[in-house]
């Protein structure tokens, strides 16, 4: 049950799941390039529950280093957000969130692109 739900939440953020087992009550995920790791972020969700029907959900990530890449840095503790993100994803399809609603935290990303093109446009115009 939990289980389907964290493959659920982590499909739907666009990262990849590598392993659900209810049986040690844990999913973990891989995503893509992020802004500390060309190889992106592996993270860890687990649960436990709490009472009847309640569940308390928990997890953390690190970033990846494989190939070339000497050193990923965890820039705003980007790794263990990302796993923060499938938490909030799935309390959001639990509550009963709509499967064709954004994944939340897209946002972020539109205002990040909106302030670069905008901070692009001043620079390159000599107005900086």
């Amino acid at each position: 049950m939990i289980g389907d739900l964290a493959k659920k939440a982590i499909g739907r953020l666009n990262y990849r799941v590598d392993s659900v087992d209810p049986d040690a009550r844990t999913a973990t995920f891989t995503t893509g390039v992020t802004m500390g790791s060309w190889s992106g972020v592996s993270g860890t969700i687990s649960w436990e529950e709490a009472e009847p029907y309640r569940f308390k959900v928990t997890g953390g990530g690190k970033q990846n280093v494989r190939g070339g890449q000497v050193v990923a840095l965890n820039l705003f503790d980007e790794a263990n957000g990302k796993a923060q993100k499938v938490i909030v994803e799935m309390e959001r399809l639990a509550r009963g969130g709509s499967e064709n609603m954004a994944p939340v935290g897209g946002c972020v990303v539109l205002l990040f692109a909106i302030c670069s093109l905008t901070l692009m446009g001043v620079y390159t115009t000599g107005l900086i």
